[in-house]
């Protein structure tokens, strides 16, 4: 059975603002730079990655990001309580 544990609101959000400036600020350069690239390979990923993520709407990825933590969540506890 999975325990929720109510952090409140100031820590959740200080903890996911700090994991997305440090990974898609670095992501973003690297995108950037790649699609600059001469390699017609590289560059057609980030081109395919920008163009996915911008036409994906913001609020189903939301929706799929908080399943996929509350799932995550649900396991690191079954995991921590079953030793």
């Amino acid at each position: 059975m999975c325990r929720r544990i109510d952090w409140g609101g100031l820590p959740v959000t200080l903890i996911l603002a700090t994991f997305g400036l440090a990974f898609g600020f670095p992501l973003g350069v690297f995108v950037a730079l790649g699609r600059r690239s001469k390699l017609p390979a590289i560059r057609s990923l980030c081109v395919l990655y920008v163009e996915l993520i911008r036409g994906v709407p913001l609020i189903s990825l939301l929706f799929m990001g908080e399943r996929d933590v509350s799932r995550c969540s649900c396991l690191m506890g079954s995991m921590s309580t079953s030793s």
